[in-house]
């Protein structure tokens, strides 16, 4: 006979009660149907499981060692059945996105995807300040992440989007920016400006600024470019700008310089949660953002 899901939970109750009738009972089964069941698992196994004592049954040694091993299971399917009502409850709550990079994009990407997928809920978060341990934090208890830096975010459940250099945005009055390439140490002195909406961006630049062997003062934190672009033409600091994703860093009165040394770069990531990837809304959400940001990017021209 096979041995189902059904048969060993007879047999759990029967080995627990160690009584057939009382057994029966409980499963609202016939006797004559559970005794049946018993007898064609032990021809089923070749070894007796039960044997009689009185009007009582107790375990034989391999009816103990079934036991443990039925144990085992059943608990094993009601720890699953527990993962899937999770998963199920999931479904119709929100989808929860982290942005650690690329924020600026957000808007119009969550746009798309209520366009795109109405039924979905979206919780959609901002982290304002972090360290390399809270970006891994976050990424791994956040459904979906978006983050940034120095180097490719290494897991398996992550996947490199796009690499962009970080060019410096420096006034037309600086004394370097007739330079064709500088190195990041000779603006050791200078004041820097963060975008605040990137604090990805900020690990990154404090990561090539200790390569370069200094600490970055930052004097300014603002989303506002037109802010941004006016402190940087009045020389009020310089700021380390990614070529293509924040390409609205422009206008007259500011130059963009290659950095030669150290070559300044940062890599875009999505990253996702290895047990959240198995609800579909969250998978075709990860389908839909690596095109996005891949189809972003071809358009993308620096300016």
């Amino acid at each position: 006979m096979d041995i189902t899901f059904t048969v060993l939970k007879y047999f759990k109750k029967t080995a627990e009660l160690q009584h057939m009738t009382k057994a029966a009972k409980a499963l609202h089964v016939a006797q004559s149907s559970l005794s049946y069941t018993m007898k064609s698992l032990e021809e089923s196994l070749g070894v007796p499981l039960f044997e009689r004592r009185g009007r009582n049954i107790i375990l034989t040694s391999y009816g103990m060692e079934f036991l443990k091993g039925t144990n085992r299971i059943l608990a094993e399917i009601e720890k699953t059945k527990n993962k899937l009502e999770a998963m199920k409850k999931k479904e119709v709550e929100s989808i929860h996105i982290a942005f650690l990079a690329l924020c600026d994009l957000a808007p119009s990407l969550v746009k798309g995807i209520k366009q795109m997928y109405p039924q979905i809920h979206l919780s959609i978060d901002f982290p304002p300040s972090i360290d390399k341990e809270s970006v891994r934090k976050i990424a791994d208890t956040s459904d979906l992440a978006l983050v940034s830096g120095s180097k490719p975010f290494k897991a398996e459940h992550a996947i490199t989007l796009f690499k962009e250099e970080l060019m410096l945005a420096v006034p037309q009055t600086h004394p370097l920016s007739t330079h064709a390439v500088v190195h990041l140490s000779d603006f050791a002195t200078e004041n820097f400006i963060q975008i605040q909406s990137e604090p990805g961006l900020r690990l990154v630049m404090e990561h090539y600024c200790r390569e370069a062997g200094f600490t970055p003062k930052v004097t300014m934190c603002s989303d506002n470019e037109n802010l941004i672009c006016e402190c940087i033409r009045s020389g009020l600091g310089v700021l380390l700008v990614p070529n293509v994703t924040w390409g609205k860093i422009s206008g007259k009165g500011i130059v963009f310089i290659p950095i030669a040394s150290p070559h300044c770069h940062r890599y875009i990531s999505l990253v996702w949660n290895q047990e959240s990837m198995r609800i579909p809304e969250i998978q075709k959400l990860k389908s839909y953002i690596q095109r996005y940001i891949v189809d972003f990017i071809k358009k993308s021209t620096w300016s």
